[in-house]
């Protein structure tokens, strides 16, 4: 069941290149969702549906920040009839959202929650990820993308982890 729900997101993804500007929200989304149904499953008490949805939304708009970073890269190597936001809105333009998109999924982020600890460490990942938008470039090797950017989204889960305990 699992693997045909990966095989039809997987397509989902690739057709979605066809419609112009959503790749990067249907990529953000997914990535989002597979990781607040963990909170979900490992949570005694479930938690409430706005909590969900401030996880969720904190989530998406880190996501969506970062994969529009990966579609900046590709703007190069994109047919040029794709339409995607980098291509819409430029580089500094893409950079730009890209911030205002931490900051929103930061301020998501403080907001849901208590402890000062733990908004100690959302502050300092945040800040990680204002400078990785600050230096990404087109020109980044690809071992930017695929390591640093790539790695610092898999290490989403357990900086957040670390934060709730």
């Amino acid at each position: 069941e699992i693997s045909l729900g990966l095989v039809g997101s997987e397509m989902c993804i690739r057709d979605s290149r066809n419609i112009p500007y959503i790749k990067v929200f249907v990529v953000s989304a997914i990535w989002a969702l597979t990781t607040v149904f963990p909170v979900v499953l490992e949570s005694e008490n479930a938690p409430s549906f706005e909590v969900l949805l401030w996880i969720f939304l904190e989530r998406w708009s880190y996501f969506l920040a970062f994969t529009l970073l990966f579609d900046l890269r590709d703007r190069k190597t994109d047919n040029s009839s794709l339409k995607t936001v980098p291509m819409l809105i430029g580089v500094s333009g893409t950079k730009r959202l890209s911030f205002l998109l931490l900051a929103i999924g930061m301020t998501f982020s403080l907001i849901s929650t208590s402890q000062n600890a733990s908004k100690v460490l959302i502050i300092t990942w945040y800040v990680i990820a204002f400078a990785l938008v600050l230096r990404t470039r087109e020109t980044n090797h690809p071992l930017y993308f695929t390591g640093i950017l790539d790695g610092w989204l898999g290490m989403h889960a357990i900086f957040y982890a670390i934060a709730l305990f």
